[in-house]
């Protein structure tokens, strides 16, 4: 198979072996020549949309899709793309309109064959089970090496079923490994829940926020669709109006906006109870540290109403590194030399972030993370970088008082450089590639269809900025995360709450604006959902047409 990328060459070498892509991230790779214009690498959320929307733009383009495993990979009306809706899930599915993953998954399935353009199916345009090596440079062309594999995972073993495994074992603490907990303990394992202390290169335990909190929509997730509650983020990418003045930039509004994440986070804890609820197995040690606002470590959405209950009277909860594993259990290193049976464990450690395929030097140069230690920059590029965001540091403190004095934290240094992507996606010198789906947002398909229409946007030429007002963006994006979300912020890709100032920019830079709602009201305050998105996307697809 090859293809030409931007006057490079481009070769997949099916005998050759490879390491792991997360499927959750796609990286957008544009070619010019008689077998493929553009090659997506990866088939999740990202993936699919931007293939769906790059061929309603240009039908007669030669796609492909590159995807590690043999399947493509919410809440009713918002978890959906535009082109497809969603069917809803039997309501014994359901839980405060938010329903089981494998909905999604089906959605995700029969989305890549409703969406057919020139006589082909999404689906029909994937390279399944296929695993890349590495993406390099040789001679100002590009070579991209990539094996055949197969993958098994949580949620398609058997271990749930398999009366073999009767001592399970999760380990972190993240909104996966509670799911891995929940069902292990549902299925009658004994489960012991291992999350490595805080301090210990890790925050400690998660936040987990209950579905049912009281909101005056149908549930949280449609609350964090509107731009009321956007407002009240101190984010650079808010549309600054005297309403933002007076929240960010009063005592009076800042008093607000505290108040208004404490009470969220009283009812997070008040929900789970981790002091005084009744347990003989180490419940308590799930508190977090850091209160909800400041975002400094995992979290997630606590999705059944006997979770904490279940969890507090049957796991074995642990605060310690794994220290060896042997044939009658684990052995872990807290002062207790705490032992115990295992028949499986099961990591909720975080997602890979599929960019072992580029060489750390092809990294530096496409602005995506690579181990700090290197020096792959010159003296005058970090002096420069560390001016840039020195100045935007300094213009955020002005604009954001309340982010000058963050509270006693665990402070967790990344061991990765920051993302020097333009918009989150776009490298600074080279415009023949971008990355979707490497920033953190709390709606993932609303997010990856908006990343995926700017991306086409971008490619027609219709998004365009000199490198100054690039570096710039960067240098903000580097120091408000940081500021926002503690350690993490340290790759300068977190954006968990505000999925919708983010969409918005990103529209606002395609030129359309008719997912603004009309009149004042319906703006600020109706959620932003997918159909919007749609709007949006019909009304760039006519002016190209003009």
């Amino acid at each position: 198979m090859h293809a030409d990328l931007c006057h490079t060459h481009l070769h997949i070498d099916r005998a050759t072996c490879g390491t792991a892509i997360d499927r959750t991230f796609t990286s957008f790779i544009v070619m010019n020549d008689n077998d493929f214009e553009v090659v997506l690498v990866g088939a999740g959320l990202s993936g699919i949309v931007a293939a769906a929307r790059y061929l309603q733009r240009h039908p007669k383009c030669k796609l492909t899709i590159i995807e590690q495993d043999g399947c493509v990979g919410g809440s009713h009306g918002i978890a959906e793309f535009t082109d497809f809706l969603m069917e809803r899930a039997p309501e014994e599915d359901c839980m405060n309109d938010l329903f089981k993953s494998k909905y999604t998954g089906k959605y995700l399935e029969d989305y890549v064959d409703h969406i057919k353009v020139d006589g082909h199916s999404l689906r029909d345009r994937i390279h399944f089970n296929i695993h890349i090596q590495s993406v390099e440079k040789r001679d100002g062309r590009r070579e991209l090496k990539c094996k055949i594999v197969h993958l098994l995972d949580f949620g398609q073993s058997d271990i749930i079923k398999n009366n073999r495994y009767q001592h399970i074992a999760v380990l972190g603490g993240s909104k996966p490994a509670l799911d891995m907990v929940y069902e292990s303990v549902k299925a009658g394992k004994t489960v012991s829940w291992v999350i490595r202390k805080t301090g210990d290169g890790s925050t400690g335990p998660g936040f987990f926020a209950p579905v049912d909190i009281k909101t005056p929509y149908r549930n949280a997730g449609y609350a964090a669709q509107t731009r009321a509650m956007s407002s009240f983020q101190p984010c650079f990418m808010v549309k600054d109006t005297w309403w933002t003045w007076f929240l960010h930039q009063t005592s009076c509004g800042i008093g607000l906006v505290k108040w208004i994440f404490q009470q969220a986070d009283k009812a997070i804890r008040s929900h789970a109870v981790y002091t005084e609820r009744e347990s003989t197995k180490g419940f308590a040690k799930l508190k977090y540290k850091t209160e909800l606002f400041w975002q400094n470590g995992v979290g997630g959405a606590v999705h059944h109403a006997d979770t904490w209950p279940l969890i507090a009277e049957k796991v074995h909860v642990h605060r310690g590194r794994v220290k060896r594993l042997m044939n009658d259990g684990i052995y872990l290193d807290d002062e207790d030399g705490t032992h115990f049976p295992c028949d499986a464990i099961l990591c909720g450690t975080g997602w890979h972030r599929g960019l072992d395929m580029f060489s750390d030097k092809l990294k530096a140069e496409l602005g995506l993370p690579y181990p700090r230690e290197l020096t792959l920059k010159s003296p005058e590029s970090e002096a420069k970088w560390k001016s840039l965001v020195a100045d935007a540091d300094k213009a955020m403190l002005k604009r954001f008082p309340i982010l000058r004095h963050p509270p006693p934290q665990t402070h967790i240094e990344s061991a990765q450089t920051p993302y020097n992507l333009y918009c989150g996606m776009v490298p600074l010198h080279d415009n023949s590639i971008l990355f979707m789906g490497h920033i953190t947002l709390g709606n993932k398909l609303f997010g990856a269809e908006a990343q995926a229409m700017w991306a086409v946007a971008y490619f027609d030429g219709i998004v365009q900025a000199p490198v100054e007002i690039r570096e710039r963006d960067i240098a903000t994006w580097t120091a408000w995360c940081k500021r926002r979300h503690l350690s993490n912020g340290g790759l300068a890709n977190s954006t968990a709450f505000d999925s919708v100032s983010y969409v918005d920019i990103l529209l606002q830079d395609m030129g359309v604006s008719a997912h603004c709602k009309k009149g004042w009201w319906k703006h600020w305050f109706e959620p932003v959902l997918p159909a919007d998105l749609g709007w949006a996307w019909e009304e760039y697809l006519r002016q190209r047409k003009m």
